[in-house]
């Protein structure tokens, strides 16, 4: 194929005139076959007697292409039909380290490339007779897979003989496979106020990229998701071996955060199974608050009181035993809330005329605190003195010893019956 080239060879024999000669090659040169001995007789000649045997030698020779073929679910995504895929090109004769042609060849999806001569761009590369041609996939674009139908010299295609006039076209066909898979995000939540959470929702931000001719290619940018305990984020038609990782931007009031995968240093690689998760763990620490009555000149109770806390998502749903209680004189209540929880305790059903006053562990003194390790609270009770006349006018005043001053008024009820009472009996005996 190509154009003819002459080769001359002079053969430094002197030989008689009228000699008859028979000439034939002992190799084909690489040829498609050996001609047919020739035969020649020396005779007269202008050129000092000397003749020419000739021989016409057919070399078949061929042209490679390389055509680039995306499948799988994400064949038609932006980063598989924007990737580059590079190809080692390999051609030998006889065996594999007789090279004739080598070189990378760098092309996209869905392209077909026929290899050119370097030193003259837009010819193609002529491959001689007996050529085998195979690729390597050096760089595959971030693909799942690869399959190149011809992969080594003993698989490779091969250029034949019998067509010397025309070029054969030889062509690799390299076939990339961008697969898919979802990728999980789980809520996890613990600590020992966790029951104070339920049902609470958290945002986190999932970010994806796909490494792919040494960089990272975008898929999800800090993607926002509203995640809950019991309903986590699948996220599907991610490309298998995406990379991804995630920040929680909001994780509802909880003391700590801990997440397995939180950057491209600590990524979840989306493995083709679908089974790739991260878990996000937020946890929810409690403390103790304390509740303690005093009374200071009155009965001993029960008083009653309530309890409200919040945090930054709103109340705290405390449970109803906890939220309103009664406690006597000496007695307290533990409650187990949030950390940081800002708790107020209030005293209902004050009895008239007594002050109510607060000792706090923060040294408030309003029946407020931010719970925190060691947070008290201690409601006081003081009831007003009362004198020997009933009216406290006396100027010897005493405290009170039994609640509002209905109490005394109870009292002496009391005792003027039971003396009726006593009276009565004895005015029976005589008789």
């Amino acid at each position: 194929a190509g154009n003819a080239t002459v080769l001359e060879a002079a053969v430094p024999v002197v030989l008689p005139v009228g000699a008859s000669c028979t000439v034939a090659e002992s190799d084909t040169g690489g040829a498609d076959a050996t001609p047919s001995p020739v035969t020649v007789e020396i005779v007269e000649n202008d050129e000092d007697n000397t003749v020419t045997a000739t021989f016409v030698n057919e070399f078949s020779a061929g042209t490679l292409a390389l055509e680039k073929v995306l499948a799988g679910a994400g064949a038609d995504e932006d980063y598989a039909l924007d990737a580059d895929f590079t190809v080692l090109l390999t051609c030998a004769v006889g065996e594999a380290t007789n090279v004739v042609f080598s070189r990378s060849v760098v092309l996209g999806g869905g392209e077909r490339v026929v290899l050119e001569r370097p030193e003259a761009p837009g010819e193609p590369v002529l491959l001689p007779l007996g050529s085998r041609c195979w690729g390597e996939e050096t760089d595959a674009g971030g693909a799942t897979s690869s399959h190149l139908d011809a992969d080594s010299f003993a698989d490779g295609v091969e250029m034949s003989g019998g067509t010397p006039d025309d070029l054969q076209e030889l062509e690799l066909v390299l076939t990339n496979t961008f697969d898919q898979a979802s990728y999980t995000v789980d809520k996890t939540v613990d600590g020992a106020a966790a029951g104070y959470a339920e049902g609470r929702e958290f945002t986190v931000a999932v970010t994806c990229e796909l490494p792919q001719n040494g960089g990272r290619t975008p898929l999800l940018t800090t993607e926002p998701h509203v995640i809950t305990a019991d309903e986590p984020v699948v996220i599907d038609d991610l490309p298998v071996g995406a990379e991804c990782w995630v920040a929680e931007t909001d994780a509802g009031g909880a003391t700590g955060t801990l997440l397995e995968h939180d950057g491209p240093a600590r990524s979840a690689l989306v493995a083709g199974d679908g089974t790739t998760a991260t878990e996000v763990t937020n946890t929810f620490d409690a403390a103790d608050l304390v509740v303690r009555k005093r009374v200071v000149g009155g009965p001993a109770g029960p008083y009653s009181f309530e309890v409200t806390c919040t945090t930054e998502q709103g109340p705290v749903e405390l449970a109803a035993a906890d939220a309103a209680f009664r406690l006597r004189d000496g007695e307290s209540r533990t409650l187990s809330v949030p950390l940081g929880a800002a708790c107020e305790v209030i005293e209902t059903d004050v009895p008239e005329d007594v002050e109510v006053s607060f000792e706090d562990s923060d040294d408030d003194h309003d029946g407020r605190v931010v719970v925190a390790p060691g947070a008290e609270v201690v409601v006081v009770n003081t009831y007003p003195m009362v004198g020997a006349g009933g009216d406290g006018s006396n100027g010897h005043d005493l405290p009170s010893t039994g609640g509002p001053s209905q109490w005394w008024v109870l009292l002496g009820a009391g005792l003027v019956l039971g003396g009726g009472l006593l009276l009565r009996r004895r005015r029976a005996a005589p008789a």
